[in-house]
Order: structure tokens, then sequence, then C-alpha cells
């Protein structure tokens, strides 16, 4: 059960996260836990570019537009909430389940 992870809102579908900033791994999807999602990035964690790299990878597995992908909290932590407009909390859990 990943309820706390992935979860429906008023916005669209949340998304908790911690990053892996400077990973050498392949895969975005480290991991789906019961509460949260594990990501790997490659980018430093500087000048926004592991936020960055993070939209842009997460947009692309979950095949959404990059507009529709925000960072609701967490903008300086390692620990994020990402919202993804007009998504399925169930459909976003499948795709993510399918990518670790």
């Amino acid at each position: 059960m990943i309820d706390e992870a992935i979860w429906k809102g008023d916005a669209g579908t949340f998304v908790r996260v911690v990053v892996k900033t400077q990973s050498r791994e392949e895969e975005l999807i480290a991991g789906v836990l019961p509460r949260f999602v594990e990501i790997n990035l490659h980018s430093p964690a500087r000048k926004g570019k592991a936020n960055k790299e993070l939209l842009k990878r997460f947009s692309d597995v979950v095949g959404c537009m990059m507009s529709e992908i925000a960072i609701a909290s967490g903008h300086k932590s390692p620990e994020k909430i990402l919202l993804i407009a007009g998504r399925d909390a169930e459909e976003i859990r499948e795709i993510l389940l399918e990518n670790v």
C-alpha cells in the first residue's frame, strides 16, 4: 500500500519523493515505498539543476508535459512533493511501479 506516497487532491495527483542527487544510477525511479518514491538524479543540488532534471525526467516517465508537473513543496530539500495536474493517482502509481 503506497497511499502515503501517492494521493489524489483537488489540484491533481501528489507524489512524495526523496531525491538522491549526483547519482550514477541510470534509472530515475529507485523504488516505490509505502511513504515515498525514491528518485535518482545525475545533477547536483545547486542552482535548481536537480529540480529541473527531476521535472523533466519525471514528466517523461509519467507521460505528461513539463507544464503539467510542479514541485508543490521542498524546493530546497531532498524531500519533495510533486503535483501532477489532470492525472489519476492510480494511473501514476501503476506507471511508477512499472518503471522501478
